[in-house]
């Protein structure tokens, strides 16, 4: 699972006070399975819920969003895609200190696809697979975000 430091690390490098205070980002993997197919194919799913929890935060949670959003364009696009369940795309609970301090908790889903094959003399190749890209990349990406449907508030 090689998400999870991906995501770690664009996190620290959005909000560097967690690379001083690493106690602070707790990134935990809920309700996980392993999802695989009876075929000549071995590969397999990994599948599972990200829990992120940032500890005393002082900052704007959007300072959070913005980085997390990012990172999800580019390593999950299909939350950011499924229209009909895009109100559990990315849940999130908060617990406000005082005036300035916050714990908050984002939890989503993640997968991530692994091929395996069979090497010649034993064993096995066994590759992460990239996230799939979308047709006409980044033009048709744009015009996805751009579209007056996703408009928000």
């Amino acid at each position: 699972m090689n998400k999870i430091g991906h995501l770690r690390a664009a996190l620290v490098a959005a909000l560097p006070e967690f690379e001083a205070n690493p106690d602070r980002l707790v990134i935990f993997v809920d309700k996980g399975r392993l999802v695989s197919r009876l075929t000549p194919a071995l590969g397999y799913e990994w599948r599972y819920i990200v829990r992120i929890e940032f500890h005393n935060f002082t900052r704007s949670p959007d300072d959070i969003a913005v980085p997390l959003l990012l990172w999800l364009r580019e390593h999950q696009l299909e939350r950011l895609l499924d229209f009909a369940r895009e109100d559990n795309a990315l849940g999130f609970a908060a617990d406000i200190i005082d005036e300035t301090t916050w714990d908050i908790v984002f939890s989503f889903e993640l997968t991530e696809a692994v091929q395996v094959t069979t090497k010649p003399g034993g064993g096995w190749d066994i590759v992460p697979l990239a996230e799939p890209a979308l047709a006409g990349g980044e033009i048709l990406l744009d015009d996805i975000l751009s579209s007056a449907a996703l408009t928000t508030v």
